[in-house]
């Protein structure tokens, strides 16, 4: 009997040190504890709701059109829940269409399920390239009078990429080689974004010489909108002496997008020179119409020879 004695008071011996460990501090030995996070309670039946963007397209947003956004209402209490509202809550580059306030209600989330609202935003045409937050609140009633909870959107704007600019002739005079005229070019802007300091310059040209000031400033152009340029030039002798051909005209375009991006890019348009025989042939010039200008001149040499001589004779009779 006193081995089983000493065994038992052995064995609690040896336990009693970790009784106290759990217990107590002191002894350095940390107490786990188990610790609960709830999102937050709905007001009515104390289920716990969470609120989270699910996705939104087209993705990327583009401005000018709508972009639709999804987000998921869980229910993650073990009680159903009868009404979930939420209201969102636009800025720029977003608005809502008229009438529609961005109140939704979740109606009816069973417990530990989900349900998904839908909100329809429109983008801005004049927004900027980038990722952009809204709230997204959840409100204490249907009237959304006060909110519990803010949850965060985000949308990505991508503009219409680089802009599409093309640069061609608006008006010209009718050239041959070895005269000067006009030439109108325009330049339009093709893309979705507009576009803003726009300068506009002819280049030298081999087949050419520039009469006028070769820079134009324009300024500010719009989207699916154009303007234009006036030019003088000459043309050289050489050009087109035999046959009607072609002139290139180079062309130095600087501008800056809406994303201030800044772009200097080259174009050129080809400008249609006239040979002598091609600009009789298509009724541009008359046959022969020089030697008729000689022959006028000529006509009235003659005929104030002939008024002075008529006027001498009669002196001396």
């Amino acid at each position: 009997m006193s081995r089983k004695y000493l065994s038992l008071i052995l064995i609690l011996g040896l336990l009693l040190p970790i009784g106290i460990a759990e217990s107590d501090d002191v002894t350095g030995v940390s107490v786990p504890t188990l610790t609960t996070t709830y999102d937050y309670a709905a007001p009515e039946n104390n289920a716990n709701i969470r609120a989270l963007q699910t996705k939104y397209d087209p993705y990327p947003a583009e401005p000018g059109q709508y972009v639709t956004v999804w987000v998921a209402v869980q229910n993650w209490g073990d009680e159903d829940l009868d009404h979930a509202y939420f209201r969102m809550i636009p800025e720029h580059p977003f608005r809502l269409d008229s009438g529609d306030f961005g109140i939704k209600d979740a109606g009816k989330v069973f417990a530990f399920r989900e349900r998904l609202l839908e909100f329809k935003l429109r983008v801005d045409e004049d927004a900027i390239e980038g990722t952009y937050e809204l709230d997204l609140k959840q409100c204490s009633d249907e009237f959304c009078s006060s909110y519990i909870k803010t949850i965060p959107i985000k949308i990505s704007v991508k503009t219409g990429g680089e802009p599409r600019i093309r640069v061609g002739i608006e008006d010209s005079a009718t050239f041959t080689g070895g005269k000067n005229g006009g030439i109108t070019l325009n330049i339009v802007n093709r893309g979705k974004l507009d576009i803003k300091f726009l300068t506009l310059t002819l280049l030298p040209g081999e087949e050419y010489e520039i009469l006028s000031t070769p820079e134009v400033y324009i300024g500010e152009l719009e989207s699916d909108d154009f303007e234009t340029a006036d030019f003088t030039i000459f043309m050289k002798e050489d050009v087109a002496m035999e046959t009607t051909s072609y002139a290139t005209l180079p062309v130095r375009v600087e501008y800056t997008d809406s994303n201030n991006r800044d772009y200097d890019e080259r174009a050129q348009v080809d400008l249609k020179v006239y040979s002598q025989e091609d600009l009789v042939r298509f009724g541009l010039a008359s046959k022969g119409g020089g030697g008729s200008s000689y022959l006028i001149i000529l006509l009235i040499i003659v005929g104030a020879g002939y008024w002075y001589w008529r006027r001498r004779k009669k002196k001396h009779q």
